[in-house]
């Protein structure tokens, strides 16, 4: 088994979303959301912040069907922007465009809004907090959720400027939370196989992370346990990527994968695997390292 992870190891790449109308989604997450396009291919559209990164992939299925509440499913993937400000332009912009909120929350160590898509895909927009204001009980990091007042966080927008350019250049994927079939395959999966540390453990919920960050997955079966596996051909999360630092780390990984029999297929930019509960998982080198 491998040496775990160390910080900086690893980071979030590319969400890719299957969705029912593609230049509708697209004109969703490049006016409403405020990311820009970086690519195009047939039935398939690729997003970015910065013009360099990828950050999110549409592809269109007309007939993908909605996944059921209790099937495995993402819950939702974060847009982690730099600043409090640039959560608060974010939502002022979403509030502007008449998309309705879904909740927001205060969840310790980062401030979330969260909406919902054309297809009903579940956006958090979300600003961390300054490690130094989490807080840690029995080694644990303490995570959890209260109301976030949206009044007092877009008035916050409205006192310093009026100012909407879009998603902020440094804006990344800050997290993928799942729902998984079971919580002891998912976190052997994810801590055991892939390398992150267990971060956070609650009833129906674990948070793995790398390099002491909050979360990188969240996985639950708070309404999943016993489910059947992932249906590759509905709504939703088509696949997430993990970017490791160095191709030794990514080989590593693969021969963990291997030694347990999950299946590994290599792509012309990516290898790509199966989590427990048939989540496809994509690996790869983070651009620019090697």
């Amino acid at each position: 088994m491998m040496t775990k992870l160390v910080t900086n190891d690893v980071s979030i790449g590319p969400v890719n979303l299957t969705v029912s109308d593609l230049s509708r989604a697209s004109a969703f997450y490049r006016d409403t959301v405020g990311l820009r396009h970086f690519a195009h291919d047939e039935g398939s559209e690729t997003l970015t912040a910065n013009g360099q990164t990828p950050l999110l992939r549409l592809t269109e299925d007309a007939r993908a069907s909605q996944r059921g509440a209790s099937d495995p499913r993402m819950r939702h993937f974060a847009l982690l922007v730099p600043e409090r400000l640039d959560l608060a332009r974010s939502v002022r912009h979403m509030l502007n465009m008449g998309r309705p909120i879904v909740r927001a929350s205060d969840h310790y160590v980062c401030e979330s809004v969260y909406f919902k898509d054309p297809d009903c895909n579940e956006i958090e927009i979300s600003a961390d907090r300054p490690r130094s204001l989490w807080f840690y009980s029995d080694d644990q990091l303490r995570l959890g959720s209260c109301p976030l007042g949206i009044s007092a966080l877009v008035s916050e927008a409205g006192l310093r400027d009026d100012t909407w350019n879009g998603m902020p250049v440094d804006t990344k994927i800050g997290h993928v939370d799942l729902q998984v079939m079971s919580l002891s395959s998912s976190t052997h999966f994810y801590c055991d196989l892939i390398g992150f540390d267990l971060s956070v453990e609650m009833p129906g919920a674990v948070y793995v992370a790398n390099g002491g960050y909050h979360h990188h997955f969240g996985l639950c079966t708070w309404t999943s346990p016993g489910a059947e596996p992932v249906d590759v051909d509905a709504i939703g999360l088509r696949s997430a990527t993990i970017e490791f630092a160095t191709d030794k780390i990514l080989r590593q990984v693969v021969e963990n994968l291997r030694s347990e029999l999950y299946p590994v297929v290599e792509g012309s930019a990516s290898l790509a695997t199966v989590d427990p509960s048939g989540h496809k998982i994509n690996l790869a080198v983070r651009q620019g390292l090697s």
